[in-house]
């Protein structure tokens, strides 16, 4: 069974995602935390990108590709996913938090078990901190294959990506009040559910799916363009600077970050600088789904046993510290559940694949 073609900018890309999602749960890290905290769409851009690239290959080769494209998803994303749930409630017990008002009860467990746990504001994140990313890249599987066999031109990419974002609105200024007397008194609870919900971040997806037309055409070239790559960098670079400071009055701010990371990761298919693309960034890459599941129970060990040993009331000195020990030791805990949990998982999905492979032959 053929393999598809790795490009180790998209693997730095996943690992500057990562770098910027730990940034805002760092205090003072000021203008790069504003920024860190859109990295989860990053990994939406590239997620979208990397599934048509697939596709492309294992149509050519595979005899049911729709059906190992849903069994590998799941054997990528599960065992590492279910190791994080287990692990938080045993950590967290089911007690009442701000992400579970009322409590962990079975039906939150269940749902976000099977990957459905984004649909409601005390389940999206009370089991697993940070996962209704999961959430929303689950849902977004369901569609790939669909996406993949009617979009064919970057056009009908970037427009089926606008009519989604105007869906969004639509079903957040729809849902709002009626959630919202659901959990009277609790404004940010819903505030941020809606934030993050699958509607909000759908948008985001298409914009992969217009990177991966822009890379097609540029890759019939098959030469470096540091001069245009340099071009289009800068113009990134910009754009999260202008939506940073309030440029997205009109548009969730989802779209507009996605659409600033398309003009990024496009610069660095063309020419990867090695400020960005390098062997670091590149194993961070490789790590960043355990870094992102780990990361926040890391940051609690930091707080309560690390940082108390440091005597500096200077902020960015802390923040520093802070940061650089939140990575370090994500890093080591990933490292492990890379090679014990994912890789192993992923094996399993391709031995299955192969098992029905060989049958319908």
């Amino acid at each position: 069974m053929t393999e598809q073609k790795k490009y180790r900018f998209v693997d730095a890309l996943r690992g500057i995602a990562i770098l910027g999602v730990i940034l805002p749960h760092i205090e003072n890290t000021g203008v790069f935390g504003i920024i860190g905290q859109y990295g989860v769409q990053l990994f939406f851009v590239l997620s979208a990108f990397t599934l048509f690239l697939s596709l492309d290959a294992k149509f050519k080769v595979e005899q049911n590709p729709i059906r190992n494209f849903f069994i590998r998803r799941f054997f990528r994303i599960a065992p590492a996913f279910y190791l994080a749930a287990l692990f938080y409630l045993i950590k967290n017990g089911s007690g009442a938090t701000f992400w579970a008002p009322d409590g962990i009860h079975l039906w939150q467990i269940i749902t976000t078990l099977g990957f459905v746990h984004g649909w409601h504001p005390a389940s999206i994140n009370s089991v697993v901190p940070g996962g209704w990313s999961i959430a929303s890249e689950f849902m977004f599987y369901l569609f790939v294959p669909w996406c993949y066999l009617h979009i064919k031109e970057k056009y009908q990419a970037i427009s089926l990506s606008f009519l989604l974002l105007f869906v969004g609105l639509y079903l957040n200024g729809l849902m709002f009040a009626k959630v919202s007397s659901v959990y009277p008194g609790k404004e940010a609870f819903v505030n941020y559910f809606f934030q993050l919900w699958f509607p909000a971040q759908v948008c985001v997806f298409p914009l992969g799916f217009f990177l991966y037309f822009l890379f097609k055409d540029k890759k019939d070239s098959d030469k470096n363009d540091k001069a245009e790559a340099l071009r289009w960098l800068l113009i990134s670079i910009f754009l999260w600077l202008a939506f940073t400071g309030g440029g997205y009055i009109y548009l969730l701010p989802n779209f507009m970050y996605g659409l600033s990371f398309v003009l990024f990761s496009y610069a660095l298919s063309l020419y990867p600088f090695k400020f960005f693309v390098n062997t670091l960034t590149c194993y961070f890459g490789k790590l960043s789904f355990s870094m992102y599941l780990f990361h926040f129970a890391v940051i609690g060990f930091v707080k309560d046993y690390i940082i108390p040993l440091i005597s500096s009331n200077n902020q960015t000195h802390v923040a520093i510290i802070f940061y650089l020990s939140v990575l370090a030791i994500t890093t080591g805990v990933a490292t492990f559940t890379f090679y014990l949990i994912e890789q192993p998982g992923q094996a399993i999905g391709r031995k299955i694949i192969e098992y029905f492979e060989t049958k319908e032959k």
